[in-house]
């Protein structure tokens, strides 16, 4: 028991020492990104420790409305407790938009647009989950509207977005409800390229460790895809966010949000279908 207990902090002390490393060789590149890296390294650690409560309030508010139910995970695998509430669903439709991607986890049910679930009828399904999706959207409320057609009344949305504090997205401006809902009442359609410029000229390619000449490549594989009516393998983010844009938003649709919580760079939301239809 002695020497198994020696080699589990042995291992605990050999991750710290790297993390460490890793922190102070990205303060000495990079001083800027120092406190991004430090931030989604431990703050989610932090926050699972020492907040009880929280956790218990999902196991209790949240949890039963995956259990025994119906729903649809849009983009692939879900994160933190999400993933094992997901397991405990009777059955999960996956939908992506592409069939595969290079190291993807989730073979997809449905090759289809978020905001096009025409598998779904009216208020088939008791819930609509995604991850790191909602950002790579140009009509996000257009996904939204569909999302809530497709559950019941009291169905949820369950959303994990980036922070646009605590990623590469960092120097863009935020996504403001208006330009949400001008772009839905315009019918911004997948197409729409007026973020390239913003996402080029502001991406942080050295917190994301790679070149602006890497960038570049996937900017123009974006636009050239799109041009020629294909799906680019690359998808950018359209949009960025933090927490109260997208609690505007989720209120904008008609969904009661039950939870917001920032574990390290992502933005978690769950959201009650409380109305039948978006406004306006």
């Amino acid at each position: 028991m002695g020497s198994y207990i020696s080699q589990r902090w042995k291992d605990k002390i050999q991750r710290a020492a790297h993390s460490y490393a890793n922190y102070f060789r990205v303060l000495m590149e990079y001083p800027s990104a120092a406190p991004i890296r430090l931030w989604n390294d431990y703050q989610p650690k932090v926050l699972d420790a020492v907040n009880l409560k929280l956790i218990d309030q999902m196991r209790r508010d949240i949890l039963p409305a995956f259990q025994g139910a119906r729903g649809i995970c849009v983009g692939g695998a879900l994160r933190w407790r999400f993933r094992e509430y997901l397991k405990q669903a009777a059955e999960v439709v996956n939908v992506d938009l592409v069939a595969e991607y290079p190291g993807g986890s989730v073979v997809p049910d449905y090759v289809t647009s978020a905001s096009n679930l025409y598998f779904a009828r009216d208020g088939e399904f008791d819930f609509v989950c995604s991850s790191h999706v909602l950002e790579h959207l140009s009509n996000p409320i257009l996904a939204l509207r569909e999302w809530m057609r497709a559950i019941k009344y009291d169905g949820i949305v369950y959303c994990g977005v980036p922070d646009k504090r605590f990623t590469f997205d960092h120097k863009r401006k935020r996504t403001t409800l208006q330009h949400l809902v001008k772009d839905y009442k315009q019918n911004v359609s997948t197409e729409d390229l007026t973020h390239l410029y913003d996402f080029y000229f502001n991406y942080d390619y050295r917190l994301a460790r790679i070149n602006r000449e890497t960038v570049l490549k996937q900017v123009l594989d974006y636009y050239s895809s799109t041009k020629n009516g294909k799906i680019a393998l690359f998808q950018l983010h359209h949009h960025v966010f933090v927490k109260d844009d997208l609690v505007a938003l989720f209120n904008y649709v008609g969904l009661e949000v039950l939870m917001v919580v920032l574990r390290g760079e992502t933005i978690h939301i769950v959201g009650r279908k409380r109305f039948s239809r978006v406004p306006g």
